[in-house]
């Protein structure tokens, strides 16, 4: 089970990703990334009863375009 600590940090470091995409004006990947993020947050507030979905994960995964 995740703790909401480590789900509060993993929504710190989705907001960083995000924040790079817009740096390098990727428009599409920061909207994807904030959608997701929102979504997480969302659900972090729902399940405010301290316990989480265990299948419950966010990921980022740096994709390069050549």
């Amino acid at each position: 089970m995740v703790s909401r600590l480590k789900r509060i940090q993993r929504l710190k470091q989705g907001v960083e990703f995000a924040k790079q995409h817009i740096e390098n004006a990727d428009w599409t990947n920061a909207t994807c990334v904030q959608q997701a993020l929102i979504e997480h947050l969302v659900a972090l507030i729902e399940h405010d009863t301290g316990e989480c979905d265990p299948g419950f994960t966010i990921k980022f995964k740096e994709v390069v375009d050549e």
